[in-house]
């Protein structure tokens, strides 16, 4: 594979695994619902690797977790139409529009700050707090990486 191929397959894994959409033929659709469903495996491998969850805890662990995915994945979504909302007002973009979706990135911060917060207290009933600890720190640095790697792609207003 070349270098401009590696490069574009892992910004659209990144995007992917983000929630975000990016601009695909649509025969290209099912390449994309692939590759999310790889990246959550590998998200899930990547945590079962770091946590060494007993047998026990594992029975408490996943379906917290999955729970917990679920959750997020509305407040992902409207981050990815939130991104493709920038992109697309980028070179005509308006006070009206940047104050627009300002607003809607602070809103979509706290709602995500939210779900954490309550699942914190979900995944603390059931397991110990340097587990749930240890998630939620690992989740966070996965989430830091994405963002990073977006921030290379997304151009900074001008």
């Amino acid at each position: 594979m070349s270098k401009i191929g590696t490069v574009l397959c892992i910004s659209f894994l990144f995007l992917s695994l983000a929630g975000i959409n990016p601009p695909l033929a649509a025969d290209h659709e099912e390449t994309l619902q692939l590759t999310r469903a790889i990246i959550q495996v590998e998200r899930r491998e990547i945590i079962a690797g770091t946590l060494n969850l007993t047998p026990e805890e594992a029975v408490l662990f996943w379906p917290l977790y999955e729970g917990y995915v679920l959750d997020a994945r509305l407040v992902k979504e409207r981050q990815a139409q939130l991104l493709d909302d920038y992109v697309r007002s980028y070179e005509h973009l308006t006070d009206e529009v940047a104050g627009d979706l300002l607003d809607r990135w602070l809103d979509l911060e706290q709602k995500s700050l939210t779900i954490r917060r309550t699942w914190v207290k979900r995944f603390n009933k059931e397991l110990p707090a340097t587990t749930v600890a240890r998630f939620f720190q690992l989740d966070h640095r996965m989430d830091v990486v994405i963002k990073a790697e977006l921030t290379q792609i997304i151009p900074a207003l001008r």
